[in-house]
């Protein structure tokens, strides 16, 4: 049976750069990932938006985009707004921010805390690093620093840009076909890339239809570090091995409203589109 729970910050606070960095507007965009059908990601940003509201007193605007090009060029227009992230930009979040913002992911989903030493994940089917795609508006020093990070990390551990340029336009873009994404600005730059996550490994559970993501923090992550990341992820209703599942209530009330689709039939397409993407990449 899969556990339901709620899952903290699963969103990117995108704010213009300068002394009102932090001001909350009047009300901001809401953009979802285009990998889920436009009927699931109006549902979900639904739930999103009373929850964001309830909890942080910010009020939203769902906006769509009918494929990743649109929604990173949507994504460098210079008006506040919050876009769906994945978690391990999302952990640091909730550091960094005055207020919190609270959101679910929408998949089955296994996580795993471990660190460096530890690190004994492999195979063809496990994907190494970490992708940052970003506004072409990013400053050059900004770039500048990406291109350090690269040089300074572990050599299995690369950052990619990813912009409208990028040969196919989309997230799923990788190195050496091994990925794992986010969406940033400039000021969420300089917070996501002074972390000391190294790695962040996704595999594929086979007939588990689960995706596994593996955080790999290097031995020198200061402890402060270490307790944030490990609280949250207790937070979202891990065992005290930090290892779990979840499926986000924004798909339950999506059956609730449907009363004709099974609790975990979006999970399984969605990760069923992404592994066909990435397999399609596999050499």
């Amino acid at each position: 049976m899969i556990r339901l729970s709620s899952v903290l910050l699963s969103a990117a606070l995108l704010l213009p750069l300068g002394p009102a960095a932090l001001a909350t507007p009047t009300a901001i965009e809401l953009h979802v990932y285009p990998l889920f059908s436009l009927k699931l990601r109006q549902a979900w940003s639904h739930r999103y938006q009373e929850l964001l509201l309830k909890h942080a007193g910010v009020n939203t605007v769902f906006k769509s985009a009918s494929s990743i090009e649109e929604l990173i060029l949507n994504a460098q227009t210079p008006t506040p707004k919050l876009i769906a992230s994945p978690m391990h930009v999302a952990l640091y979040l909730q550091k960094n921010y005055a207020y919190q913002l609270v959101m679910e992911q929408v998949y089955t989903a296994k996580w795993v805390l471990i660190s460096k030493q530890e690190t004994t994940f492999d195979g063809t089917s496990s994907l190494n690093g970490q992708c940052i795609a970003i506004p072409d508006r990013l400053s050059s020093i900004s770039t500048t620093a990406l291109a350090a990070i690269n040089n300074t990390t572990a050599p299995d551990t690369h950052f990619q840009v990813i912009d409208k340029n990028t040969q196919d336009g989309s997230l799923f873009s990788v190195i050496n076909n091994e990925c794992a994404f986010a969406i940033v600005s400039d000021l969420l730059l300089e917070k996501a890339l002074r972390s000391s996550l190294k790695n962040i490994k996704i595999d594929w559970q086979g007939d588990e239809q689960a995706l596994r993501m593996v955080f790999s923090l290097s031995p020198q992550t200061p402890a402060p570090i270490k307790e944030v990341i490990a609280s949250t992820l207790l937070s979202i209703g891990h065992d005290h091995q930090l290892t779990g599942s979840f499926l986000s209530p924004p798909a339950r009330a999506i059956n609730a409203q449907t009363n004709s689709v099974l609790l975990d039939d979006y999970s399984l397409q969605a990760l069923h589109a992404m592994e066909q993407q990435l397999q399609a990449k596999q050499p």
